[in-house]
């Protein structure tokens, strides 16, 4: 089972190295991470419920994480926030833009769209448009992060990592003997006999997978966080001395409160 843990996620990082390198726009990484993700929940319902160790609160308050994850993944795969082209100019005017790119860049518009571009604009190379405050592109949903959908991915984010983090802690102290933590918190302890049979094994391994993603998960997020308290784009971090002047710090209560409600 380690071993197969293992094959897979050198199998993830050798198709995101080449998808990288290449520029390549795939849905396997979005394929990928349904059918994990349906199958860790299966698991859990079909192998781990059936024991009568998981409380009906318990189940439905995952299954309320693991809906609210799936909606906000449908809602950032909507538009992040796309430059309409060439939208209220006449056809003329951007063939003759056309002619020269050079003198595009200079008034504005993207060198390779030429899209007129509002201050902190970026163009994916991936998608093919322009993005408005795009922070990157996300290999797992398929779509750019920008204005319109930044908000449901870093929500996505946190009933994600809760929805993995729940599920794992409820599928590992069934299978394992579990032990209070701080007195508040179930958590497992010792784990025998996991691998005596191969479901079990199966489910175990999974609620490891489900950690270690979980983890991860939670590392993107903190980052997503304090690029929202220092108003700023993983982009925008990354090409600094293009956006300098466009970026206007703020404190860290009113730039969340502008990314949040406004």
């Amino acid at each position: 089972m380690w071993t197969s843990l293992a094959t897979m996620l050198l199998l993830l990082g050798i198709v995101h190295g080449h998808c990288h390198r290449k520029r390549l726009r795939s849905r396997f990484f979005l394929v990928w991470g349904l059918l994990s993700y349906f199958q860790l929940l299966l698991l859990l319902q079909l192998a781990v419920v059936p024991q009568l160790k998981v409380l009906f609160s318990e189940n439905m308050a995952l299954t309320v994480l693991v809906l609210a994850a799936l909606y906000c993944a449908y809602r950032t795969r909507t538009d992040p926030g796309v430059l309409n082209p060439h939208r209220n100019e006449d056809k003329e005017e951007v063939k003759i833009v056309i002619e020269d790119r050079v003198s595009a860049v200079r008034e504005g518009r993207c060198a390779i769209c030429l899209v007129p571009m509002p201050p902190r604009t970026s163009h994916c190379l991936l998608c093919g448009v322009c993005i408005q405050r795009r922070d990157h592109h996300c290999i797992w949903l398929d779509t750019c992060i920008g204005v319109n959908n930044h908000r449901y991915f870093i929500l996505g984010l946190i009933t994600l990592a809760m929805g993995l983090f729940y599920g794992a802690n409820l599928t590992l102290t069934s299978l394992c003997q579990p032990m209070m933590f701080w007195g508040m918190f179930l958590v497992p302890r010792t784990c025998p006999g996991v691998f005596g049979d191969w479901l079990t094994a199966w489910v175990f391994t999974s609620a490891v997978y489900s950690v270690l993603v979980a983890c991860l998960v939670s590392i993107v997020l903190l980052q997503q966080l304090i690029m929202v308290a220092c108003n700023t784009t993983v982009y925008e971090i990354r090409k600094y001395q293009q956006f300098n002047g466009s970026i206007r710090p703020g404190s860290i209560w009113n730039n969340c409160l502008n990314f949040w409600i406004k």
